[in-house]
C-alpha cells in the first residue's frame, strides 16, 4: 500500500494520480471511439464533459450518502474542493446517466455507443481499481495467509476506514 508518495518534498496521493490517468485514458480512447462513429468534434467535446461532471458528480454523491456522519463530523457538505472523498462506484454510476441523457438529447444510438465505450471504461475501470484502490489501500478483501495475498498496514487491519479524510 502506498497511499501517498513524497517526490521532491511534496505529499501527493495515488489515488488522486490514478483517478487522473484513468480519466485521462478513458477519454482517449472515448475519443478515439467517437472519431471512428463519425462523431463531430462538438458531440465528442460535449460527451467528454459531460461524462467528466458525471463522474466527479457521482463519485462525490455516493460517498456523501455512503461517509454521511464523517461529514457531519468534519463540518463539510458534498461540495467540497479537495481531491478527497470519491466514490469510484458512484462515478461509474454518474457517468452511465450522463451518457444516457446525452444520448437521449443528441438523438444517438445508445446501443451503438455502449459497444465502442465498453473497452474505454473497462481500462479506465482497472487503472482506477488497480492503481488508485489498491495503492490507497481502501479496498481489501478478507484476511488470507495465501502467498498470493497483499499485506495491510497494521493501521489498515484494526481499523479499517472507507474514506480517509
Amino acid at each position: 500500500m502506498y497511499p501517498d508518495l513524497h517526490i521532491f518534498g511534496m505529499h501527493i496521493s495515488t489515488y488522486n494520480i490514478m483517478m487522473i490517468l484513468a480519466s485521462l485514458i478513458g477519454a482517449v480512447l472515448v475519443v478515439y471511439q467517437l472519431k471512428q462513429l463519425k462523431y463531430s468534434y462538438r458531440d465528442q467535446f460535449t460527451l467528454i464533459v459531460i461524462m467528466a461532471v458525471g463522474g466527479i458528480c457521482g463519485a462525490r454523491a455516493l460517498n456523501y450518502v455512503v461517509n454521511y456522519q464523517n461529514y457531519l463530523e468534519a463540518d463539510k457538505t458534498i461540495i467540497v474542493w479537495e481531491w478527497s472523498g470519491f466514490s469510484l462506484y458512484g462515478g461509474v454510476v454518474g457517468v452511465v446517466i450522463m451518457t444516457l441523457l446525452f444520448c437521449k438529447l443528441a438523438k444517438k444510438n445508445i446501443w451503438l455507443l455502449a459497444d465502442r465505450l465498453w473497452m474505454p471504461f473497462g481500462i479506465g475501470f482497472i487503472v482506477m481499481r488497480m492503481g488508485g484502490c489498491l495503492l490507497n489501500g481502501c479496498c481489501y478483501g478478507h484476511y488470507t495467509k495465501s502467498f498470493v495475498g497483499i499485506p495491510l498496514p497494521e493501521s489498515r487491519q484494526k481499523n479499517p476506514v472507507i474514506c480517509l479524510w
